[in-house]
């Protein structure tokens, strides 16, 4: 985040965060700013259930496991996470743009030739001539590994490592893209090794 965030901003993500799901398990008293109290109720559990469990569908997300298998590996699910995203910015009216953040991994530890990474990134820009040079990011790692690291192909259905953030980015992509901010929003599933 650069800047100065907007207040209703970053109240949002953190009600969003910390509150939705407790509110929809609980009987909760509504957030005061009904602003936020929209955004919350947008959230759909059944929703963040199901980008989960498609993650997790994907056997593994491996960040060197296959890139050009449609059901299974890392590039299969970068490809569902963008398309679903594509959706959401066709509902937004096309404010909400989406793309892939790709780039070259050198070798390390972890990586034993170069190997293409790539982010799937949905922007938000701000709607404030002056605000919207603010960035504001929420992000998860889309990749998942079993316990050897060093294996791309062992299963490795990760649903807590981290396709669960993932889906809170997704979501909160889908969601705020009905709505118009002052700072700009990105929203990653990231690659990682």
């Amino acid at each position: 985040m650069t800047g100065h965030a907007n207040p209703f901003t970053v109240v949002a993500l953190c009600a969003l965060l910390s509150s939705a799901s407790a509110a929809m398990a609980a009987d909760v008293s509504p957030v005061a700013d009904p602003d936020i109290a929209r955004l919350v109720r947008e959230v759909s559990p059944a929703r963040l259930e199901n980008t989960v469990r498609t993650l997790a569908g994907f056997g593994t997300r491996h960040s060197l496991s296959a890139a050009d298998d449609p059901k299974r590996g890392v590039g299969a699910a970068r490809r569902w996470i963008k398309a679903t995203l594509d959706r959401c910015a066709a509902e937004s009216g096309g404010r909400l743009k989406v793309e892939f953040d790709e780039f070259v991994q050198e070798p390390s530890p972890r990586v034993p030739k170069p190997a293409p990474l790539v982010n799937v990134v949905a922007t938000l820009e701000g709607v404030d001539p002056v605000a919207k040079a603010r960035t504001l990011v929420v992000s998860g790692h889309y990749d998942s590994m079993c316990s050897n690291v060093m294996n791309a192909e062992c299963d490795a259905p990760g649903a807590n490592d981290d396709a669960s953030g993932t889906a809170v980015a997704m979501e909160l992509a889908c969601v705020f893209a009905r709505s118009r901010f002052p700072a700009t929003l990105v929203f990653m599933a990231v690659a990682g090794v």
